[in-house]
C-alpha cells in the first residue's frame, strides 16, 4: 500500500516554556483535511511546527513515508510541503511578480507564474505594485500563489479566509477544492470558519487543548450539531 502523504505521531511542541501540542496522532493519505477549533487551541503551532519552524518540536512525523522531524523548513520543503501562513507574510519591498519570480522552482512543475496570473487575474492587474501595497484579498491570493509555485505535494493553509470578503472565500474555496479533487495535491486546512472547512475537506478534525479530540466525514461533522457545541461551543443555530 502506498504511504500516507502524512502521518504524524505523538506529535509534541512548546514554545518557550509552554507545551502548545500534546501528542498529536494524524493521518492524511490524499484529499483535504481541515483542523478546526477555536483560538489558542494550538493550530497555528501545528502548521508551524510541521513545516520544521517550531524548534523542538518532537514526535514521529513522515511525508510520504520519509522522516521529517527534526528537519529545518528548507529540507521540508524538499520532501514537498510547502505553506501558506497566517497573515500572509508578503515583503513591502518587493513586487508582486517578484514575489512570484523567487518562489518559483527551477524545475518543471504545473504550476507556474503564468499559471498562477490565470487562477488570479487580479495579481496580473496588480504585477507591479509592492506586495503591502495589495488589499487582504490579494495579499492572500500572492500568499497562496507563491506557495503553489513549490509545486508541492503537501500544502499547509494556516487560517486562509482570515479577514477576508465572502466573495474572496467563495473564490479561496473553488481553487482548494480544484486543488485536491482535480490536481490530486494533498491539502491540510487550519480553520475558525467552519463553513469553509466543512464545504472543501473531505474530512474535519477538531482541535482542542493542543491535541486532537474528534474526527469525522465533512459531512457528518457538519451535520453533528452536538459536536459543535461540545468541541467549539457552537450552538444549534450556527
Amino acid at each position: 500500500m502506498a504511504e500516507p502523504v502524512l502521518r504524524l505521531s505523538g506529535l509534541t511542541a512548546s514554545l518557550g516554556r509552554t507545551q502548545i501540542l500534546h501528542g498529536v496522532d494524524l493521518s492524511l493519505e490524499r484529499g483535504c483535511l481541515a483542523v478546526v477549533g477555536r483560538n489558542g487551541v494550538g493550530k497555528t503551532t501545528l502548521c508551524r511546527a510541521l513545516m520544521g519552524l517550531v524548534p523542538g518540536a518532537e514526535g514521529d512525523y513522515r511525508v510520504r513515508g520519509r522522516q521529517a522531524a527534526g528537519l529545518p523548513a528548507h529540507c521540508v520543503e524538499r520532501l514537498g510541503v510547502a505553506i501558506v501562513p497566517q497573515g500572509r507574510q508578503c515583503f513591502a519591498s518587493l513586487t508582486v511578480h517578484e514575489h512570484l519570480r523567487l518562489a518559483q522552482k527551477s524545475s518543471q512543475g504545473p504550476w507556474t507564474v503564468e499559471r498562477v496570473y490565470q487562477a488570479f487575474p487580479r495579481l496580473a492587474e496588480r504585477r507591479r505594485n509592492g506586495g503591502t501595497q495589495l488589499s487582504g484579498g490579494e495579499q492572500q491570493m500572492l500568499a497562496i500563489g507563491r506557495a503553489l509555485l513549490r509545486n508541492p505535494s503537501l500544502l499547509l493553509l494556516d487560517e486562509p479566509s482570515e479577514g477576508l470578503s465572502p466573495l474572496v472565500v467563495e473564490q479561496l474555496a473553488a481553487l482548494m477544492c480544484q486543488l485536491h479533487r482535480e490536481e490530486g495535491m494533498a491539502l491540510l486546512l487550519v480553520e475558525q470558519n467552519l463553513r469553509l472547512a466543512v464545504q472543501v475537506a473531505d474530512r474535519v478534525a477538531v482541535m482542542v487543548g493542543g491535541r486532537l479530540v474528534h474526527e469525522a466525514g465533512a459531512q457528518e461533522f457538519a451535520q453533528d450539531h452536538a459536536a459543535h457545541q461540545r468541541h467549539l461551543g457552537l450552538g444549534l443555530a450556527a
